[in-house]
């Protein structure tokens, strides 16, 4: 039974080729199912993107602070003078030892 569905399908689709008009009503419903869904979910979409931007804004805060803190735990646990400290240790050395 289901075969000969299949083949008085096809014997008919033969019978009857797809004409432009019908191509183009198949694209307008396609393109009108896709304007229903795009316009349900659109506010859903938005509201889930504004939670993803404030949370990656929160994240970007985060990070600068971590930084800032690795930037001042290396400068605190460094031997290495700064060229300002250095500058100024070979200003203070070059007046009580000049080198010349």
């Amino acid at each position: 039974m289901a075969q000969r569905k299949s083949d008085s399908r096809t014997e008919n689709r033969l019978k009857n080729p797809v004409t432009k008009g019908m191509l183009d009503d198949a694209v307008d419903t396609l393109l009108a199912g896709m304007d229903n869904l795009h316009s349900r979910f659109k506010g859903e979409l938005d509201k889930s993107f504004e939670k993803v931007n404030g949370r990656l804004d929160n994240l970007d805060r985060e990070t600068t602070f971590v930084k800032r803190e690795i930037r001042d735990l290396k400068a605190d646990l460094s031997d290495t003078p700064t060229r300002k400290e250095h500058n100024e240790l070979k200003g203070k050395v070059d007046r009580f030892h000049p080198s010349s």
